[in-house]
């Protein structure tokens, strides 16, 4: 449609340009007249399509944000769920006094955790 719209002002230009060469002053005037009214609905119809033409790309936009913000909220719930299992463990860890095997557990928990963030903060970046 835009294409459409570009076409036929090349063509109203020209049209006009031709009919300024008309012999005739009446045929001149009536012509330029004509082609001016014309150019005048071209323009007119163009303003009631720009509109449009912006709601489409924001409609685009929007969609776009809206699937990397869900593509976003799949990969941080596991991290979120791997944080809360590293709270617990170092909260056990304080209550319950530190022996060898709860403290790796709460460190392979920690680390766990760090990487789904970093897993997520590469997605978020990229």
């Amino acid at each position: 449609l835009q294409k459409a719209m570009g076409e036929a002002r090349i063509f109203l230009n020209a049209k006009q340009a031709s009919a300024r060469r008309f012999e005739s002053e009446t045929v001149k005037a009536k012509a330029v007249k004509e082609l001016g009214q014309l150019q005048a609905q071209l323009q007119e119809a163009q303003q009631k399509l720009n509109p449009l033409k912006n709601v489409r790309q924001d409609f685009v936009q929007r969609t776009a944000a809206q699937k990397v913000m869900q593509e976003v909220l799949e990969k941080l719930s596991p991290a979120e769920v791997d944080v809360d299992r590293a709270e617990e463990a170092t909260v056990l860890l304080k209550s319950e006094g530190n022996s060898k095997e709860m403290m790796q557990q709460a460190q392979q928990a920690v680390i766990k955790a760090g990487d789904h963030l970093n897993t997520v903060l590469r997605f978020i970046e990229a």
